[in-house]
């Protein structure tokens, strides 16, 4: 007898078919025609229904899920939670929380809270220590995937450079973070934070970048790219990148409307530059699509624009609002899957996760594709219950999360918890 049985939708290349899932000791045991007979300790029989989809689990690979000092804003347990019911599998968090994961002591007090059985799988890059010895440390680390590098970092190349060649030994990643570059003291009137983060700013990061990690042999990684022209500069310079729901379907127009809800950093751009943006995911340059989660008290979100911390949730609407993109005829389903499970499984070298196969982890998501449902931030897991998609209807709602053969996540009417 099998641990779980799924029957029902999957996905397949550019479509859909029915078929029988089997799952064992957290492994897909078999991939099987829709009529194949078999048991499992959980059946879950979706033949009939035709509005859900299995797809493989999404991999979140950038996130603030806080915690230590910040826990208030967000803790392992709501972050884990919003996580797994909005789908995803794995997510991999950022170093940037108070104080910063830059050394293995911090390290082991976060990992106390955000290593949970029944949860997403949780790792997260290291911030850059403060020593050769440390950073070897945390490298080695089998929690940390890689590290992450600020803009304020790059005064220090020496380090960057040590830091470069240690992960290129071990196989790991550098992602480079471009959201806190500025070319003069920030204006902070709604709508026009983007002319002191231009995208020129941008580009001479990436340029920057490329420059002092040419000779290394790292894998250097983008994150939170938000134009056409800084993707395509990072793409031919060899790194691979990643954007955002949020810089995909809002301009500098939205954070002029709706003040702090849409403060994120690096800021909305322009309408012409989103559009660019979109050209970029259609025609495939882009690897990876990330919440970039990045939750803050309401209080905090309630505060003038030029005070309030910029950043919004993201890991429980990821799912449905890049599915729009499939809704629309934007992008395939198969480049949905690509974008979000295995894109991100190839840059942090997750081995058989992003599909549907025999042998590969056990770690998957049901959606529904066939009903709208309202984004609704009161009923949010996350501790930050507000986002500027409130309102939106929406397809693809993660109805179920398996994480390596254990539901971590089920809506009530499925009733599978």
């Amino acid at each position: 007898m099998e641990d779980i049985v799924y029957k029902g939708k999957i996905v397949h290349g550019n479509t859909t078919v029915l078929a029988t899932v089997t799952i064992s000791n957290g492994i897909i045991t078999g991939v099987y025609g829709p009529l194949h007979s078999v048991q499992g300790q959980v059946e879950l029989d979706f033949t009939e229904e035709n509005k859900y989809v299995l797809i493989p689990g999404v991999i979140d690979i950038h996130a603030h899920l806080m915690g230590l000092k910040y826990s208030y804003k967000e803790d392992g347990e709501s972050g884990l939670s919003a996580a797994g019911s909005g789908g995803i599998v794995v997510v991999v968090d950022s170093p940037n929380t108070l104080p910063q994961v830059k050394s293995v002591s911090v390290l082991e007090e976060k990992l106390k809270s955000y290593v949970r059985e029944n949860a997403p799988e949780y790792y997260c890059y290291a911030g850059v220590p403060d020593s050769v010895e440390e950073a070897w440390m945390l490298a080695k680390h089998c929690r940390v995937l890689g590290f992450e590098v600020i803009p304020e970092d790059l005064e220090n190349i020496d380090m960057i450079s040590n830091i470069a060649k240690i992960v290129a030994s071990t196989g790991k990643i550098i992602v480079f973070n471009s959201a806190q570059m500025r070319s003069s003291e920030e204006r902070c009137e709604a709508g026009f934070r983007w002319i002191d983060r231009s995208i020129k700013v941008e580009r001479e990061y990436i340029k920057r970048v490329l420059e002092i990690t040419e000779d290394t042999g790292v894998r250097v990684h983008f994150t939170h790219m938000t134009c056409r022209s800084g993707v395509l500069l990072a793409k031919i310079g060899g790194a691979t990148v990643d954007t955002s729901p949020h810089y995909l379907l809002l301009d500098c127009d939205h954070e002029k409307s709706m003040k702090c809800l849409a403060k994120v950093d690096p800021p909305l751009r322009p309408e012409d530059i989103v559009e660019g943006l979109v050209e970029a995911l259609i025609e495939g340059w882009i690897d990876a699509i990330t919440s970039n989660h990045t939750p803050h008290s309401v209080d905090e979100k309630s505060l003038e624009f030029n005070k309030c911390p910029p950043g919004i949730p993201g890991l429980e609407t990821l799912i449905p609002l890049m599915w729009t993109f499939v809704e629309y005829g934007v992008i395939s389903i198969k480049e949905f899957v690509n974008l979000t499970s295995r894109g991100p499984a190839e840059i942090l070298g997750l081995k058989g996760y992003g599909s549907i196969t025999p042998g590969s982890p056990a770690s998957l998501t049901i959606i529904n594709i066939g009903e709208e449902f309202t984004i609704n931030p009161a009923e949010f897991k996350s501790k930050a219950k507000y986002s500027p998609f409130k309102g939106l209807r929406l397809k693809g709602k993660p109805s179920l999360t398996i994480v390596k053969g254990n539901i971590v996540f089920s809506e009530d009417e499925l009733n599978c918890i």
